[in-house]
């Protein structure tokens, strides 16, 4: 029985033999962008880049259509954003490090800057760049940020453990935005003759402080876990648990691209690639031997978790049914009270899918690389929130704004004026699709007295969204006042469902006709510079719906459509067709913004 009860501990979860357990029922639609998900209520969610090959000023200033990696800090009262990016393919020819920033909360953002450049390091060898942990905060104070530089002559294959990168480099980003000079904090000498690094190691620098810092850095146990697919075990003391595996697996791509949270009994928890996890008490000195996660996870995509403001533990992954068949979405949260096991639903943060441009080892979906806030190396913004940043299909650079506590339905009907909302602010309580070129916002229209959400369209294959969760509820009335700026864009509106192959039973389009239309027919006319009062009536007991305009009804009952719709419970405002999970490639020249087509949506109810 003392054997056996012995057994019983060591393999429940929080043990060295399975860090985390995800509890709650993984029933993802891969059809869907979303995955059939809830919403996780109120998540905003805005572009930090969109990629323009023909036309770099509006863009990455390159014109280069990978994106990815996407690494954040908050610092006095600024967000800081880094991504890597390559010409077309992934860690193909020339890479560099894209810095962004935000003064707004997340909700606009700078033209980037090249914070890490490529060199030229041979004639025709140009170095890329891969990034594990982007921002690091020294004991005294600095920020700096890092990268990990391999020349193109030392790509051997597609697993990084293979490469023959120089090593790690840092650069300090000083207060008043300018960058201190670029160092390697670690290198390969094994490799590479510290002579042929394509900049100073750091022992070089005259600053003293600035050495004392990445002598810092070095010895911190946490931050170098990073580096263990760049730097050769032999030329770092990386802890000698997690070698010794080497030998045992006979490889070390067990270690790949960590993300270290600290539970709430005080033990770091270590999440990998391929689901790997392990376990450290002494503040990452030495780990328990990694292991893989049978309930998070399943490929090279990443896991996330952290401790949230509101004292609990959320975890982002990919669902282990979409990564099989190489898709990275949906984004999803689900929450926990320990950091051990994770039991609420899963809540998706965003539930667009698209890929345009074609490129190697692309995949489609926002659960790419997602990353929070780093415990230590950030300040808190503003509010109690969960950040997430991550790349749509390794291509354009998203950030998320989740609410805290996490919760997937509401309980009280709505009545949104958005007159107590703040102008450019967050649109509480919606989901908010906001692309750089099609932002969703709270403007002063008709009057600051009288304010109205605004969908505002420059995107050639892309949209403005906004989504309000209502409670669940089969006989349900909404109303809301609408206006056109114009009569050639298309906007369109969704009442959703939980029905697989059904979730969109109600679909009601003002289309650049200026014609109010359904699946079914065209109902009525519209103008432009016109408010208009809408109500659309669902009636799951009937299976159908109805529209009234400005008071008068105008349409029968229409059908809901198959399979059966047994309650409704989202309003969508979009201003383009549903699109799915979208890969067509796009024809780059007709790829650039677009004149502004803009509605504007005001006083929404749910009865």
């Amino acid at each position: 029985m003392t054997d056996q009860h012995t057994t019983d501990r060591q393999n429940q979860p929080g043990s060295p033999a399975e860090p985390v357990r995800y509890t709650g029922n993984e029933n993802v639609d891969v059809t869907q962008p979303g995955g059939g998900l809830r919403l996780a209520v109120g998540a905003q969610s805005y572009q930090v880049l969109r990629t323009f090959r023909h036309d770099p000023a509006a863009s990455d200033g390159l014109g280069w259509t990978y994106h990815h990696e996407p690494m954040i800090t908050y610092r006095n009262g600024r967000f800081y954003l880094a991504c890597k990016t390559n010409p077309v393919d992934e860690d193909i020819d020339p890479g560099c490090v894209l810095l962004f920033t935000s003064d707004d909360e997340a909700r606009t953002w700078s033209s980037p800057t090249v914070l890490f450049p490529t060199r030229e390091v041979a004639p025709g060898d140009w170095t890329f760049i891969a990034m594990r942990l982007g921002f690091w905060i020294a004991p005294a104070g600095r920020l700096y940020a890092m990268a990990d530089y391999i020349p193109q002559s030392g790509y051997t294959s597609g697993d990084y453990c293979d490469w023959l990168a120089y090593g790690v480099a840092v650069r300090e980003i000083k207060a008043d935005g300018t960058f201190g000079p670029i160092h390697f904090v670690v290198e390969n000498p094994t490799l590479y003759p510290r002579a042929s690094l394509p900049f100073p190691y750091y022992t070089a620098s005259a600053d003293a402080a600035f050495k004392a810092d990445c002598e810092a850095l070095r010895a911190d146990k946490i931050a170098t876990l990073s580096w263990w697919e760049p730097i050769r075990p032999e030329n770092f003391a990386f802890p000698k648990s997690l070698t010794d595996f080497i030998a045992k697996i006979g490889h070390r791509s067990f270690a790949k691209a960590p993300c270290v949270y600290r539970r709430a009994d005080g033990a770091l928890v270590a999440l990998w690639k391929n689901s790997y996890a392990a376990l450290s008490h002494d503040d990452g000195a030495t780990w328990s031997e990694p292991v893989q996660l049978k309930t998070m996870g399943a490929g090279f995509d990443k896991i996330w978790s952290q401790r949230t403001a509101d004292g609990r533990f959320v975890c982002s992954w990919t669902p282990r049914a979409c990564s099989a068949i190489g898709q990275r979405l949906p984004l999803l949260v689900t929450a926990g009270d320990d950091g051990i096991v994770y039991s609420g639903d899963m809540l998706c943060v965003n539930n667009e899918a698209y890929q345009r441009y074609e490129g190697r080892y692309k995949c489609p979906g926002p659960s790419n690389y997602q990353r929070g806030l780093v415990e230590g190396h950030s300040e808190t913004p503003p509010g109690a929130d969960l950040w997430l940043t991550y790349s749509m299909g390794k291509e354009d650079i998203w950030i998320s704004r989740i609410p805290l506590p996490l919760r997937g339905t509401v309980d009280h009907h709505i009545h949104d004026t958005f007159n107590d909302m703040e102008t450019g602010g967050v649109v509480r309580d919606w989901n908010i699709y906001s692309p750089k070129y099609a932002p969703v916002r709270v403007v002063e229209f008709p009057s600051a007295t009288d304010k109205s959400l605004e969908l505002r369209d420059m995107d050639p294959f892309d949209f403005a969204k906004a989504e309000r969760v209502f409670p669940e509820g089969k006989v349900v009335r909404i109303s809301f006042r609408l206006m056109a700026k114009q009569t050639t864009g298309r906007l369109e509106i969704e009442v959703c469902s939980r029905t697989p192959g059904n979730y969109r039973p109600v679909l009601v389009s003002l289309g650049p006709n200026g014609r109010i239309g359904t699946p079914h027919r065209i109902h009525a006319a519209y103008q432009p510079e016109t408010w208009y009062d809408m109500a659309i009536a669902v009636d799951t007991e009937r299976q159908a719906y109805r529209l009234f305009l400005d008071g008068k009804e105008i349409s029968d009952w229409l059908s809901l459509g198959q399979p059966r719709v047994e309650s409704v419970e989202r309003l969508v405002f979009r201003t383009g067709p549903y699109r799915g999970i979208d890969t067509r490639p796009i024809e780059p020249a007709v790829d650039r913004p677009i004149p502004a087509t803009v509605f504007y949506v005001n006083e929404v109810r749910t009865i």
